[in-house]
């Protein structure tokens, strides 16, 4: 799948990953880095591996939110092609408000 990750309120410099749940109960990094700064919204885009079933994991070195916005994914077929999809917000840990 396709996606952004963003942080938000990290309380020190740090990292957030998305991917793989397999890599991260392994301990390993998956395939996006994203920074976690204090006082400051960062965000990255990449291509990540999810399991069969679509799920995924974050994990972050030090306390923060995340968002994870959905832009597209590859339908197995001719390729892996890509197939854009409107953002979608599948995971915002911020409170509502």
């Amino acid at each position: 799948m396709v996606v952004n990750l963003t942080t938000v309120g990290a309380s020190t410099n740090g990292w957030a990953t998305i991917g793989s749940c397999a890599a991260a109960a392994a301990g390993g990094r998956t395939r996006l880095d994203t920074p976690t700064v204090p006082s400051t919204a960062a965000a990255n885009m990449a291509i990540v591996p999810v399991a069969a079933d679509g799920t995924f994991c974050v994990t972050a070195s030090t306390p923060t939110h995340v968002i994870v916005d959905l832009t597209g994914t590859f339908v197995n077929g001719s390729g892996m092609r890509f197939t854009p999809a409107s953002p979608t917000r599948v995971h915002d840990s911020r409170p509502p408000t």
